[in-house]
């Protein structure tokens, strides 16, 4: 896997990507639906129609607070990162800090190092900007995620907690 490391290549999406950005989007929403805690997640579970999360990505392509990169091995789309600046910062963060709304990676390159560089480029990307901070919100019992983002230097700050109310 440490030589696929090399070979990924990161870079700024382009209408091109948008397709394989909306069908990646489109199967992680259907797993994501399965790993929602009990009781919640009932958003996740309205799978949008394709048009809505092409559009959401067409879109992304155009913001300027948007910063949307993809990778790609030997041609073959591999994941994408999709982060925003945050203009205005809170009780923890400082501004501008970036958040990273999406990390998604193709099954077949899961596991490899698509992720890392991903997160990698934005990360730098966010830098250069003059970002004080990424952070990212991750689900408790997603363990596979959280063990990468730890890898990756990140910690919590915080801890979201909900009681589901009965009618």
């Amino acid at each position: 896997m440490e030589d696929q490391n090399r070979c990924f290549e990161v870079l700024a999406a382009i209408p091109a990507h948008i397709e394989a950005i909306a069908q990646l989007h489109l199967n992680t929403i259907a797993c994501l639906a399965n790993l929602a805690p009990q009781g919640f997640g009932q958003g996740i579970r309205r799978i949008p129609p394709i048009a809505e999360i092409r559009a959401e990505f067409e879109d992304a392509l155009e913001a300027a607070d948007l910063k949307l990169l993809v990778a790609t091995l030997d041609g073959d789309f591999a994941g994408f990162v999709l982060g925003v600046i945050e203009k205005y910062g809170d009780e923890l963060i400082d501004s501008p800090y970036l958040t990273v709304q999406y990390l998604e990676v193709e099954p077949k390159f899961k596991r490899s190092g698509a992720g890392e560089m991903l997160m990698g480029e934005l990360q730098n990307l966010a830098n250069s900007l003059g970002c004080t901070a990424v952070e990212l919100i991750v689900w408790q019992n997603n363990q596979p995620v959280r063990s990468l983002f730890q890898k990756l230097g990140f910690s919590p700050l915080e801890v979201r907690m909900a009681k589901k109310l009965e009618p």
